[in-house]
This record gives structure tokens, sequence and C-alpha cells, in this order.
């Protein structure tokens, strides 16, 4: 092979890496958001008394049972609660 026909194959080497190199640039600038997805759940309900009226201030707790992890919420004057990020 002559000298002319390798620097011409070395540019079409280096021409396909840039071009990968391009496509993949959109992949690798949206990782840090593909990393930061979690999945999370949350908890909403009523506290109401045996008379079925609301309970405002009633302080709730969630805690998960293989972790030891808790959150709170207290209830407004509704009775509603919300517990999120779990």
């Amino acid at each position: 092979m002559s000298r002319f026909g390798s620097n011409r194959m070395k540019m079409i080497m280096f021409r396909r890496a840039l071009l990968a190199s391009v496509a993949m640039l959109p992949v690798a600038l949206n990782a840090p958001d593909v990393v930061a997805q979690q999945i999370t759940s949350g908890v909403r309900g009523t506290v109401s008394d045996s008379s079925g009226a609301p309970v405002a201030g009633a302080r709730i707790t969630v805690t998960d049972t293989r972790t030891g992890r808790a959150a709170t919420a207290t209830t407004g004057s509704n009775g509603r609660f919300a517990v999120s990020g779990l």
C-alpha cells in the first residue's frame, strides 16, 4: 500500500471516530438526568374521629420498616394529610 493510501485510510478512520463522537454527544449530555431519576411514592389520606368528623392537627408518621426511615405530616383543618418522597 502506498503512503498516500495509508494516510487516506487514517483520515477515513478519523472521520468515522469523529462522527461517532458527535453522534453520542446528546446521550452524554443527558446522562446526569438519567442518573438523577428516582422512584418515589407517597401516602395521602384523611383522619377522622369515630363520628366521621375530620381531625385537624393530627400528626402522621409513616415509617419504612426495612430502613427505619420515617416521614411525618400534620393534618389540615379538613383532616387531610399527604406524605411524599418515600
